[in-house]
């Protein structure tokens, strides 16, 4: 994150003029953006990260793919003597013993330790995708798999960012009625195609096929 002195020296300004240190707890509380998680909000290198994590790499180092955890709940502190780099499981066991055990937020995009992907990343991703941009090809271009690109396009992942793709419906077959079998059987006696059948009545392709041969009757 810091290629040199200099650089480390300016991220430390950076920090130091964005954060209220609260005398009772000590605590370095940020001041400017903060998410509907709790963290503090940063940008450093051109890339988007939490305050507390940006902290924790400019005083004690890159914690890699652990998570950047509070000894004093609060999340919007970046005091590097505060923060540890762990796991979920460490965090939660240290929330027993403190007795602040509280239902963990859920983590999305950039905020997991492990994310393929920043928040911004994902963003161009997404304007990518609707502009008509290959799986295949952004999959290339960002260095990670077609199948995180996929389930950027179903939003399974960063469902969160902007700009926000249309719902990724999934056709369940559930049960199919006389009636539905009965217009099914009539468009396809019509000349009209399975896939053609099964977008209009949001069918299975599959349900249409077994229709055809027979092999559905309809509840």
């Amino acid at each position: 994150m810091f290629d040199s002195l200099g650089n480390a020296q300016d991220a430390i300004a950076y920090l130091l003029a964005r954060i209220e240190k609260d005398p009772q707890t000590n605590c370095w509380l940020w001041k400017l953006s903060v998410g509907n998680h709790g963290y503090g909000q940063c940008g450093w290198n051109g890339r988007m990260t939490t305050a507390h994590r940006l902290s924790h790499c400019i005083f004690k180092g890159d914690p890699g793919s652990l998570f950047v955890l509070h000894k004093c709940r609060n999340r919007r502190c970046c005091n590097p003597e505060h923060l540890y780099a762990g796991t979920q499981l460490d965090n939660f066991h240290d929330m027993l013993k403190d007795g602040t055990h509280v239902p963990p937020p859920k983590l999305k995009g950039e905020e997991v330790g492990n994310a393929a992907l920043t928040d911004q990343e994902a963003s161009e991703i997404k304007q990518s995708l609707l502009n008509g941009t290959s799986a295949v090809k952004l999959a290339r271009k960002y260095d990670v798999s077609p199948a995180t690109i996929g389930n950027i396009k179903k939003n399974k992942h960063y469902s969160h960012v902007e700009p926000f793709l249309p719902e990724h419906t999934k056709k369940v077959r559930g049960s199919v009625t006389k009636r539905q079998v009965t217009e099914v059987q009539a468009r396809l006696s019509s000349g009209e195609r399975n896939r053609a059948i099964a977008q209009d009545m949001n069918l299975n392709e599959s349900t249409v096929s077994r229709i055809k041969l027979g092999r559905i009757k309809g509840d």
